[in-house]
């Protein structure tokens, strides 16, 4: 149950999924580090996938304007 997880648990795996700052349409991956609030992530454009400890998450792009930024969706969550 997502209750008989700790808050801190849950902030630290949201905020590995938001990059601030930046507004990036999947036509524009290229392999790079992106500095997400928790953590910095690699990711690989060849395969639309973002790399974090160890652990890999296929970029699902959605190129979604959002106000603040672009919105994407990964197959897996990532976790810290």
């Amino acid at each position: 149950m997502l209750t008989d997880v700790p808050q801190q648990t849950l902030t630290d795996i949201l905020n590995l999924h938001i990059v601030p700052n930046t507004s990036l349409k999947s036509s524009e991956f290229s392999d790079m580090n992106l500095q997400t609030l928790g953590s910095s992530i690699q990711l690989n454009a060849s395969d639309s996938t973002l790399i974090s400890n160890g652990r890999s998450a296929k970029i699902i792009p959605l190129n979604a304007q959002a106000t603040n930024g672009i919105l994407h969706s990964l197959e897996t969550v990532l976790l810290p």
